[in-house]
């Protein structure tokens, strides 16, 4: 673990390398978190009596002791479908924040670990990377390049026990500031006829705050996330059902890759249904506020790959050429499809079945 004395050298570490540090939300969380001025701890939001969006994974939490810590991820999960991959959008929500590394030094610890904090039996002192030489070992390359090994590769360095790199961090107050924050990108929803992004950009400018909010640069049509707002989504029917009530053969591919990969990336796609009814379209379909119902159509900027030092992909070709930008994609798409935060065992790999998965 990672404490006042060595926080400095990882921030210096992750800054060298184009690291950015990523918290996706849904959109009643990210109402909570301007409100209390930052990320917030769960333990926080709980004792603030505040609105969040309840996870399977909340006792394990508790029962881990990390319930007081702030998560943090060094990857954006959500460019896998925005690339066109076999993923589902962000399991935690539509909303990312982007942070430099130097959010890292307000905490007071920081563990950086290869398992998830919601594993069984997980243990946070025990399992955190302990030297500078070993988080730089979850890195691809040796040079300034911020992508990160995937699971085999991992466990090739660190053992069988690897399986995804995941950050949590103790904030004075339970709370990472703002003070670091990049941007705000945003998936392109159209809820109740606005895009979530201008809704977003609403709140934080009746908060009066200086945010730069985005929309997220996809790769594929950005109707296709429109289909996971529909009837038969909010129901957390099967993608093969919602393919079947529609005519767009890229949804179509894509929910036959979804519906071929087996139980562990259904679980994922149902949990990602789950999350994005209650904390997102349910709550903008109950609120009545004015400045969500009135006319309000910001000038959104999309969140272009590379367009400046602050925002960091890695699939644009200046790191990759075209064959292996198509590689990285395909490991991150396998990745994710054999990956699933339960709330039995957090994210884990597994070649078996879930026989008591919730979701058949």
């Amino acid at each position: 673990m990672f404490t006042s004395d060595t926080i400095p050298t990882l921030v210096n570490l992750f800054t060298s390398r184009n690291v950015h540090l990523y918290h996706s939300c849904q959109y009643q969380d990210f109402c909570t978190y301007l409100e209390l001025g930052g990320i917030p701890s769960r333990e926080k939001i709980e004792r603030a009596k505040l609105s969040m969006t309840p996870f399977t994974t909340d006792g394990n939490d508790k029962g881990n002791k990390v319930w007081d810590k702030v998560f943090l991820n060094m990857e954006d999960y959500g460019k896998i479908f925005a690339s066109g991959g076999a993923g589902v959008p962000t399991v935690y929500g539509p909303i990312l924040f982007r942070f430099r590394p130097t959010a890292l030094l307000n905490a007071t610890d920081v563990a950086i670990c290869l398992r998830s904090a919601g594993a069984s039996n997980f243990n946070r002192q025990a399992e955190a990377l302990k030297k500078i030489s070993d988080v730089e070992k979850l890195f691809y390359f040796p040079a300034n390049q911020p992508n990160l090994k995937i699971r085999p590769l991992l466990q090739k360095e660190f053992g069988e026990n690897a399986q995804s790199v995941e950050i949590s961090c103790s904030y004075p107050k339970g709370i990472l500031p703002f003070d670091a924050l990049v941007d705000i990108v945003v998936d392109p929803y159209v809820i109740n006829g606005q895009e979530l992004s201008s809704i977003v950009m609403s709140y934080v400018k009746t908060a009066k705050l200086d945010f730069s909010v985005k929309k997220r640069n996809v790769k594929i049509d950005p109707n296709l996330y429109q289909f996971f707002l529909s009837e038969n989504a909010l129901k957390k029917s099967s993608p093969k059902l919602l393919a079947s009530q529609t005519n767009s053969p890229h949804f179509i591919e894509w929910a036959n890759k979804i519906e071929s990969t087996g139980k562990l990336l259904l679980k994922n796609y149902y949990r990602f249904l789950e999350y994005l009814q209650n904390g997102t379209v349910l709550v903008l379909n109950s609120q009545q506020q004015e400045f969500l119902l009135s006319e309000h159509n910001y000038d959104i900027q999309i969140a272009e790959d590379f367009s400046d030092d602050d925002i960091l992909e890695f699939d644009d070709g200046n790191y990759f050429d075209d064959e292996e930008d198509d590689l990285i994609l395909e490991e991150l798409s396998e990745y994710q499809s054999n990956w699933e935060r339960s709330s039995d065992d957090g994210w884990f790999y597994s070649d078996d079945d879930d026989d008591n998965s919730p979701y058949e």
